[in-house]
């Protein structure tokens, strides 16, 4: 998950990941409210959430939805001090 040029970066993982195998699905504000794409993650799925300036408050509050699923979140930043 990611947004703006975030978003493209979440897109490519996604085809990479794929590429290799293994699921994966991108997560897009452009859908709607990408809250409600939790619905299908599991306590066995990994969330990769990538941040970069202007960070987005709203990528923040889907790790910390998504964290109460019991899912692994990877955070992809340029800084220890990002959001």
């Amino acid at each position: 998950y990611g947004r703006g040029i975030s978003a493209h970066l979440a897109g490519l993982a996604s085809y990479l990941l794929l590429q290799l195998g293994r699921p994966a699905s991108v997560i897009s504000p452009a859908l709607g409210n990408a809250r409600e794409a939790l619905v299908t993650v599991r306590s066995v799925d990994a969330l990769i959430v990538l941040s970069f300036p202007p960070y987005s408050k709203d990528t923040v509050e889907l790790a910390r939805a998504a964290a109460r699923t019991g899912c692994t979140i990877v955070g992809i930043t340029d800084r220890e001090t990002a959001p």
